[in-house]
């Protein structure tokens, strides 16, 4: 296909998948799991379990 990849991230690794809408609310839980995310986003395994990828990949 002519591409090499430079970057697999994963998004939404923890947060679709932790805790009800109620907890989520409360801001200082919501802060604790963005900080999670963005720890989460580039590291297997937990990046496989994401709810969406995003790939980064250029020509070779």
């Amino acid at each position: 296909m002519g591409l090499s990849l430079e970057k697999h991230y994963g998004i939404r690794c923890l947060y679709n998948y932790w805790g009800t809408n109620e907890l989520k609310e409360d801001s200082t839980v919501y802060k604790k799991l963005k900080k999670l995310e963005m720890e989460f986003t580039e590291r297997d395994p937990y990046k496989l379990t994401a709810r969406q990828f995003q790939i980064i990949a250029r020509k070779t």
